[in-house]
């Protein structure tokens, strides 16, 4: 690989990874309604999400869908919210025991206020970073 060449994979990389605050973005949190742009955006224009949406807040009241456990890294969980089958959805890794405790007492359905750290989106379903929960005991979505 040539000298430029490689220069210009190093910068490259580095812009895909700096802060969103790097490229003068708002603290803006995004939201339910912003799902399916969110990972269209991802499968359309990688860096586009990166500059976009990677490292950002997002937030949003949305309905626990499953709860399992993770095939790779036992004693950890994957939790998913959201109504679609395949994609549309929210997703978090749940390693810690005090909030997998919780997590034994919800039902498919029950509301979840869920927030945390946009990562990635995989299969139309976002990724989320430090997520933090709010169920909202007897409310069905």
């Amino acid at each position: 690989m040539s000298k430029a060449r490689a220069a210009f994979s190093i910068i490259a990389f580095a812009a895909l990874s700096v802060s969103p605050q790097a490229f003068g973005q708002t603290s803006q949190v995004f939201g339910a309604n912003d799902i399916t742009r969110i990972a269209q955006t991802s499968r359309d224009n990688a860096a586009r999400f990166n500059r976009d949406f990677r490292g950002r807040s997002f937030e949003a009241k949305l309905p626990v869908n499953s709860i399992s456990e993770n095939f790779i890294f036992l004693d950890r969980y994957t939790a998913t919210f959201g109504t679609s089958r395949f994609g549309g959805n929210v997703t978090c890794d749940v390693k810690d025991r005090p909030t997998i405790n919780r997590m034994m007492d919800w039902d498919r359905g029950q509301m979840v206020t869920i927030s945390g750290t946009i990562r990635t989106a995989v299969m139309g379903d976002i990724l989320l970073d430090d997520c933090q929960y709010i169920p909202h005991a007897g409310e069905k979505g």
